[in-house]
This record gives structure tokens, C-alpha cells and sequence, in this order.
């Protein structure tokens, strides 16, 4: 039995992976501070992993305090999953492949392998990724823009007297400067969606398939004109057919 786990910029997602199927799917938010006392609120009922496979975009810190907590409880050291040039059959198109988010990479390896065809791939959390891959596994590139709850605090930062932005749902147009800020982050991010798979739709033909995981998904999602699959945990597939491969 395996551990995976996915750290993002404010969540943390986990599972087990047994005989080869995930099971025990866990989230929380951490606000980046993994602690060693939010680990084992977290992690203390879990039964003893053989192994720890990590996806982090988190920095040293982190990966240090997740280090001493796992070989303190377990006796394990964590396995870290880093972005390559090529990887299961998948290509990097970063000149510098390290460069690219862990999280996009494991991301691109789920979807190609669980997926497979043309594919439009986005995240939705902190940041809004968009990555493409082709049916041969070629990563094409990527967008990447602030998500909605980074645009909000960009605005309420720089924008006088706008005072904290309260989310609630509401029409395409706002009625007051809350509902307005609330709406355009909404629709910045699904209209960035849906311009993508439009060009590439293009570029590569119809078939092109569209995934969407991330914290913000169910938000964006309702709002999009171009038909996404939601993918929860789509980092977690990547981390197990990496942990599969290297069996």
C-alpha cells in the first residue's frame, strides 16, 4: 500500500493506492503551513503507507517538515515527483523541463494515460493552468493566469476603497461592486477556458477531449460554453502511474 499525495499552493489531497486502485480520498486546506501538528490531524489515523510518493509545489521548508513526519511515524522517506523531459510516454515542451510545475507534469501523465486522445487540461486553484498534450503524448505548452480567488485579492490590494470581496453566485452582470468583482473573476478564468479549446480545436480537430480539476472547478465549470470533464484527482492518477512505472 502507497501513499500519494498532492500539495498544492492552499490544499492537500491524498489517497491509497492498493493493488493498483486509489481509495481513501482525502483533502484540506493548509494556507501553505504543512506543520508537523496539521500532518498528524491529518495523517494519524492512516495505516502504515510501504511507500510516500509526493507531488509538491511547495518549497524546501515543506518538504522538509512532511520528511521528518513521515520518517518520525513511518520510518519512510518520501518519494518526491519532479517534472522531466520525458516520462511514460509523454514529452515535455519546456526547453528547461524542470521549470514546469510538478502538479501540471503529474497532471499531463494522468491524463495521457488515463485518458489518452488530444487534450485540453486545466487546473483551477491559486493559479489557472492550461496545458495541452497530444494523442502522441507531445505537451504542447501552457497558460498560465491568476485564479479567482488570487484575482480578487489582487484587486481588494491595488483598488481603492474596495473593501473584501464576499463570494456568493450572480448573474453575468453584477448589480453591485461585490457581485461585479465575484462574476468577471469567474468569467476571466472560463473565458480563458473556452478561448483555448476554440484555438485548439482548430489546431488539432474536434475531438479535442477537456478535463478540469482544481479547487475552483465546480465554480468555473456551471459557466463554460465548451464541454469539461471534471477530473478531482487528476495530479493523484499522474503520482500513481508513476509509482506504477516504477515497479
Amino acid at each position: 500500500m502507497k501513499l500519494l499525495v498532492d500539495i498544492g499552493n492552499t490544499r492537500i489531497k491524498w489517497c491509497l493506492l492498493r493493488d493498483g486502485s486509489s481509495t481513501d480520498h482525502a483533502a484540506a486546506r493548509h494556507k501553505g503551513q504543512l506543520s508537523a501538528p496539521l500532518l498528524t490531524d491529518l495523517w494519524s489515523c492512516l495505516p502504515q503507507p510501504d511507500a510516500v510518493v509526493i507531488s509538491s509545489v511547495l518549497g524546501d521548508a515543506v518538504s522538509k517538515e512532511v520528511d521528518q513526519w513521515a520518517q518520525k511515524h513511518w520510518g519512510k522517506q518520501p518519494c518526491w515527483a519532479q517534472a522531466q523531459a520525458q516520462q511514460l510516454g509523454v514529452s515535455s515542451a519546456y526547453a528547461v523541463a524542470g521549470t514546469l510545475g510538478v502538479d501540471r507534469w503529474m497532471a499531463l501523465i494522468g491524463a495521457h494515460l488515463c485518458y489518452g486522445g488530444n487534450l485540453v487540461v486545466a487546473d483551477c486553484g491559486t493559479a489557472v493552468t492550461v496545458d495541452v498534450i497530444t494523442s502522441e503524448g507531445q505537451h504542447l505548452g501552457g497558460v498560465i493566469m491568476p485564479g479567482i480567488e488570487s484575482m480578487r485579492a489582487g484587486l481588494v490590494e491595488n483598488t481603492f476603497a474596495l473593501g473584501d470581496v464576499v463570494e456568493h453566485e450572480t448573474e453575468l452582470l453584477g448589480r453591485d461592486t461585490n457581485s461585479a468583482v465575484c462574476s468577471g473573476t469567474r468569467y476571466a478564468a472560463a473565458s480563458l477556458l473556452d478561448r483555448i479549446v476554440l484555438s485548439m480545436s482548430s489546431r488539432l480537430g474536434p475531438d479535442v477531449r477537456c478535463l478540469l480539476t482544481g479547487g475552483d472547478a465546480n465554480e468555473i465549470q456551471p459557466l463554460l460554453i465548451t464541454d469539461f470533464e471534471q477530473v478531482p484527482d487528476l495530479v493523484l492518477k499522474g503520482l500513481a502511474k508513476i509509482t506504477e512505472g516504477a515497479e
